[in-house]
């Protein structure tokens, strides 16, 4: 690795070693892109339906304010600390191209990857050669530790991060010999490092990976007068680094509300905050086997899949041990840079997500190992680099079939792991089949049974649950919500409300509460919670569909039809499902012809047949008086009979709206009809 800057200088000068480039670019391109062209059949899953489908901001490309001073979560943004401004106007820009589509969502993250690919080939070989450069571009172009951040729609910010980062590098590993950095560098490596921070809070690593490539490049000469002449050389740099992060930090502290890392970053993880260091400490190993051996693959990283540590237990001291370890080697890279190069982008590359300097709400996540992971591609290069000059002809073909055959297996498990991210059922059955053992996956079991109607099942599992980690306020919640469904509405309340009291700014605990409020009629408890989450900014599909349902509970119709009226002018997905609530409130108050006007307004927005004889059907009721002689106030059940008329085709919001709104409205759609008819059926059949 001597003498790199001079060799890489030279290293794309002739016609023939460009073609080869554009030979050796293409296949790390294609690469790139076939274990993942499956992933373009997937939908929305997990955290894309909160962050994109059911997002406002993203369905306006133009709310400036909206997307670019507003924490990422839409609703517990200030308690979680995020601030992605890009990644929320990009998704914004691909929603209004595509409509709404989510092969585009896909389709931008598939191509982003073979872009950060390539990158990390030009990067590769700015520091070996182009062969060894391609051998570890590819493993990085397949590795199946990619698959979160490729396959789930919201891991473009890992990836756009990724992009910015590399980018600013190679333009910064691409300079003549020396130390100097021209202002046309300076200022691009400046514009990519905010737009890199503004997609994912982690790429405010990048300086020191600028330093680290320059240790590499050997461009740092070894002694006291060198360290001061590179001091001095990149003074301008870092002054523009320092005045850029400076002004990202003023707007992130702005957006979120007066805090820069958020007030409880993983409210379902308190051991995160407890014992944060021990924890850090216990995700190194899995770190390492992640990197050198990803068969086994899961979305949560959670007791009991991963058991949390609360004193120095073996893992939480083996990891310590490899922290060290790696530390000392990433210290020895001005000296031995074959030695310090592969855990020195590692360490730096992986600390701001690794829990050790503040919480970062989840103990592993595998999208957060994207930039990370180049560090294997590090290592495969170097090594390759050394074996071509000091190995036989024999071993070279050894090494090469072998790293064929990885290369192959790993893009092999990319492909067949695609499909876990095609919904978020599709997530949940992975995790349940790969991980039984994790808390998540026995939720999302009971979740799964109760949809089912196996309801002696769902308890069983939500009690297994329960057992495994009692400290989670959201599956708290939504066991109370269970309990509401089967008729226990005292205990299901007493288990929203602990929920609540362990974390009431989470929309699955207060929202909830909320909800269970207003089923009980307990209307001022109800409205109260209700005010609160408003102020919280959680979903107004949710929020004042409640409030409709109590005022009419209340008798209060007028302000019942303005809720439905305010609802469907702000939301974007059910817009025609709160006109079609809007004029059946109308309808209750004798208002018909403002009803009717009110289904017109719907029609055109139905789409489908299906909703359209839905409306059909609501102006039929409306015509022979389904609604006139009803008693509004005990009819707003939201569970719809048996009190509502059974001449009524609407039946409740919160059963309709889950198909429209998908996972914001899974654990308020509690069809208490359907399970009275299953218990009466189970009761016949006995």
């Amino acid at each position: 690795m001597t003498n790199i800057a001079t060799r890489a200088g030279h290293a794309w000068t002739s016609a023939s070693d460009r073609q080869r480039t554009v030979a050796m670019i293409s296949l790390i391109t294609a690469a790139a892109l076939v274990p993942y062209l499956n992933s373009l059949a997937n939908s929305f899953a997990y955290d894309d339906t909160f962050i994109i489908q059911g997002n406002a901001r993203v369905h306006n490309w133009m709310a400036w304010r909206e997307i670019w001073l507003t924490p990422y979560w839409p609703s517990v943004g200030k308690e979680l600390g995020l601030y992605r401004p890009l990644t929320i106007f990009l998704f914004a820009v691909q929603w209004a191209v595509g409509n709404g589509a989510a092969w585009l969502f896909h389709l931008v993250n598939i191509l982003t990857h073979a872009l950060v690919s390539v990158l990390v080939f030009l990067l590769l070989a700015r520091i070996t050669t182009r062969v060894p450069a391609m051998l570890g571009a590819l493993v990085f172009a397949v590795h199946p530790l990619h698959t979160e951040a490729v396959a789930n729609m919201v891991g473009q910010a890992e990836l756009t991060a990724a992009a910015m980062v590399l980018g600013a590098c190679l333009i910064h590993a691409a300079r003549p010999e020396g130390m100097y950095v021209s202002w046309p560098r300076r200022v691009a490596m400046g514009a990519l490092f905010l737009l890199a921070v503004l997609a994912k809070e982690s790429a405010v690593v990048l300086p020191g990976l600028l330093v680290l490539i320059d240790l590499m490049q050997r461009r740092v000469p070894l002694t006291r007068r060198g360290a001061v002449a590179y001091i001095d050389a990149m003074a301008f740099t870092t002054f523009l680094f320092v005045a850029l992060l400076f002004g990202y930090l003023a707007f992130r502290f702005d957006a979120l509300g007066g805090t820069l890392v958020g007030t409880d970053a993983g409210p379902s993880f308190p051991y995160l905050k407890e014992h944060r260091l021990l924890n850090a400490f216990r995700a190194f190993p899995e770190y390492l086997r992640l990197l050198f051996f990803p068969a086994d693959l899961t979305i949560d990283y959670v007791p009991a899949t991963v058991f949390a540590v609360t004193s120095f237990e073996a893992m939480a001291i083996v990891g310590l041990i490899l922290l060290v370890g790696m530390s000392c080697l990433m210290l020895a890279t001005p000296w031995a840079p074959l030695i310090g190069a592969a855990p020195a982008w590692f360490i730096i590359s992986v600390s701001p997500v690794s829990n050790i300097f503040f919480p970062i709400g989840v103990l592993i996540a595998e999208r957060t190992l994207y930039l990370p992971s180049m560090a294997l591609s590090i290592l495969v290069a170097v090594v390759a680099a050394n074996i071509t000059t000091t190995v036989s002809q024999k071993a070279k073909r050894n090494a090469s079939i072998a790293l064929a055959c990885a290369v192959l297996a790993m893009g092999y498990r990319t492909w067949i792991r695609n499909p876990d991210w095609k919904d978020t059922a599709s997530v949940q059955q992975g995790v349940f089949r790969d991980h039984p053992e994790s808390y998540h996956a026995q939720w999302s079991r009971a979740l799964a049974e109760w949809g089912r109607g196996n309801l002696d099942e769902a308890a069983r599992w939500f009690k297994i649950a329960l057992r495994t980690y009692p400290r989670d306020s959201g599956m708290l919640g939504t066991y109370g919500a269970f309990l509401m469904a089967v008729g226990e509405d005292s205990a299901a309340i007493e288990y929203a409300k602990i929920a609540y009291d362990m974390h009431p700014f989470m929309p699955n605990t207060n929202v909830l509460l909320a909800f269970l409020y207003t089923a009980d009629h307990q209307h001022e408890n109800a409205l109260a919670m209700i005010e609160k989450g408003e102020r919280q900014r959680f979903p107004l599909a949710v929020t004042m569909a409640m409030r409709a349902y109590v005022y009419q509970s209340q008798g209060r119709l007028d302000e019942a039809a303005g809720a439905w009226k305010y609802t469907a002018s702000r939301i974007t997905n059910g817009k025609w499902l709160a006109h079609a609530y809007h004029a059946r409130t109308l309808a209750y108050a004798k208002r018909d012809k403002e009803a009717f006007a009110a289904l017109d307004r719907s029609r055109p927005l139905a789409g489908d047949s299906i909703n359209r004889a839905l409306l059909d059907r609501t102006a039929a009721a409306i015509r022979d008086g389904c609604y006139r002689n009803a008693d509004p106030t005990q009819t707003g059940d939201l569970y719809g009979p048996p009190t509502r008329p059974l001449c009524d085709p609407l039946g409740s919001w919160f059963d309709r709206a889950t198909s429209v709104h998908g996972a914001s409205f899974s654990q308020f759609a509690i069809p208490r009809r359907l399970i009275t008819e299953a218990r009466f059926r189970e009761k016949n059949a006995k």
